[in-house]
């Protein structure tokens, strides 16, 4: 194997193990970028979280000393190792980006403003890229199955906008799993983007509000049939609220 082989897979390795940690499972990031520092007795590694929320998190994760120093090996530059690199990837392609620095460590340095390095390291996004995460992913997938006549009616694009718009309305409610935020958006679908408006429904918030854990169940079995019923007639239905939790501007412009 050449050694462009030889980085190619170990740089999937390092991506796969990063996509393992636990801060990753909740699938409702957009994109990540960590800054990787090798040192003489280990390595700093640093970055972000971007959610769908526009907001940055700091980020830090496990990574295998040796598959680094493959990596490393792997990658020379006229016989020297890089001093340092950027990983960057975005949830709207599952691809990963690779920056290696072999001159000037520092410039991969943290900066002392937070805010600022934070909006440095921001991966740069096409227009329908930003709300797309792994989560909306897999509910659009599930959406294609259990209702593809809506999926018809709206391109991808709007598509990943609708479910991030129903995530952030889940948030709102407290709703934080994967298994909350996925039955909240598959029910925006299959009664109406507006059920959350239903008086029996907030009733049910009200209810599972101090309960630890998943309670997208228990929720869904405290509204009485009638009312899910009155969700669902063409009366009840707003299609506003499809992005109603969207910028301003985003929202008149696929509304």
């Amino acid at each position: 194997m050449s050694n462009q082989g030889r980085a190619e897979r170990i740089s999937n390795e390092i991506g796969n193990v990063i996509l393992q940690d636990p801060k990753l499972a909740h699938g409702t990031w957009n994109a990540f970028s960590l800054i990787i520092l090798p040192q003489p007795s280990s390595t700093l590694n640093y970055g972000f979280i971007y959610d769908i929320k526009g907001v940055a998190r700091p980020f830090r994760t496990e990574i295998p000393e040796n598959l680094l120093n493959e990596l490393k090996t792997s990658l020379l530059d006229e016989g020297k190792e890089w001093l340092a690199c950027r990983l960057e990837m975005k949830a709207a392609g599952w691809e990963m980006s690779w920056e290696f620095e072999y001159e000037d460590a520092a410039r991969f340095l943290p900066h002392s403003d937070m805010e600022l390095l934070a909006r440095e390291l921001m991966p740069e996004f096409e227009d329908d890229q930003f709300w797309q995460c792994p989560l909306g992913h897999n509910v659009l997938a599930k959406l294609r199955i259990l209702t593809p006549e809506i999926c018809q009616d709206f391109d991808d694009r709007d598509l990943h906008c609708m479910i991030s718009n129903c995530f952030l309305k889940a948030m709102k409610y407290g709703l934080s799993t994967r298994s909350d935020l996925a039955g909240f958006a598959l029910t925006c679908f299959e009664v109406a983007p507006n059920f959350d408006h239903h008086p029996a429904v907030r009733a049910g918030f009200h209810k599972v509000s101090e309960i630890p854990g998943p309670v997208w169940n228990l929720l869904y079995a405290s509204v009485p049939e009638y009312a899910w019923a009155q969700m669902r007639e063409e009366n009840f239905y707003d299609g506003k609220a499809w992005f109603d939790e969207l910028p301003k501007a985003l929202n008149e412009e696929v509304a």
